[in-house]
Formats: structure tokens, sequence, C-alpha cells
């Protein structure tokens, strides 16, 4: 077995780093994962591996933890964040009293590539559903993509600027109900 390093730090300075040497950064929000702070992974084309900051001791709650780099091939990529998702869409059901179907990432889940980047051809019932932060917790919304202020950004991505300007949004997914 592979010795690994084992250093403090998080999962978003090192993403950050490795944007800086070219790799594709992607951000996981609260839809994805079911937490509040979103999860950075980075992508090597090179190596076609996906890569993040994995904690040692899961229990750790702080900002800077004891962990390492994690390499994943593309199936094993797909199979954790879909894991993430199904956990989230599951509870989400509960706290809705809703069904609520599912995409998993390679038949037509978005991923944060940019912050709030978009693809119009996966989102084929015309709305998403975001999450939003409030004084009394999140609260999940439903809204037309059209109402959503959709335009392209300076680099040339799609975005939903209604969501991108609004901080208190902690995530989005495509919304498609049984």
């Amino acid at each position: 077995m592979e010795k690994v390093n084992v250093y403090f730090s998080n999962c978003f300075l090192e993403a950050k780093k490795a944007e800086k040497k070219g790799y594709k950064v992607i951000k996981l929000g609260f839809l994805y994962t079911g937490r509040i702070i979103p999860h950075y992974f980075w992508y090597d084309a090179e190596k076609d591996m996906y890569f993040d900051f994995r904690k040692v001791k899961q229990s750790s709650n702080s900002f800077f933890y004891k962990g390492y780099i994690r390499g994943l091939s593309r199936k094993e990529f797909f199979k954790h964040v879909n894991r993430w998702v199904s956990n989230n869409v599951s509870k989400m059901e509960a706290r809705m009293n809703i069904p609520v179907m599912q995409n998993n990432l390679e038949n037509g889940t978005n991923l944060f590539v940019s912050d709030w980047w978009f693809e119009k051809e996966r989102c084929i019932s015309g709305k998403i559903l975001y999450a939003e932060k409030t004084d009394t917790g999140l609260v999940y919304k439903v809204e037309n993509v059209d109402d959503l202020n959709p335009s392209y950004d300076k680099t040339g991505f799609f975005i939903l600027k209604k969501l991108a300007d609004n901080k208190n949004v902690v995530g989005w997914m495509y919304w498609n109900v049984d």
C-alpha cells in the first residue's frame, strides 16, 4: 500500500493550489453534499483522475484538519458523488414529503465547474430546485429557469444570475419530479 502524506489543510485551499497549476476545480454545494460548506475536487485531464483533500478523522469539524490528497478514477468519483446525491435526495424527500427523481452524474446531474454554471439542454423540466439560508434555517424553492435571469458570464458559461448574485443560496439542482 502506498504511503500517504498527511498534513493540515482543507479541500478549498488544496483546490485553489490545484487551480493555480491549471486543473479544473469542481465545487459541490449543499444539494450534493448535504452540508452548508461546499466540498471541492479538482480534475487532472492528463491522468483522467479526480482529487480532493480527505480528512483522516471524519469527526473533525475544524476549518483546518489533518488529511491527505485522495485520487479517484472517473468511475470512483461518479460513484462517490452519486452516493452523496442519493443520500441527500432521500433526506429532501422526507422533509418535503414529495418524491424527487434524481439524475446521476453520468446521466445529467450538473457539477459546479463554475459557481453557477448551467446546462440548458440538461434541464428538461425548465425548473430549478435551490436551497437558501434564512434566519430560521434552510428553505427549498423551485423556480422556472426563465425567472432566474439566465445569461452568459464573462467566461462564456451560461449562468443563473439571480442565484449567482444571492449570497444566501447554498446550492441548486435540476428539478425533475415524478
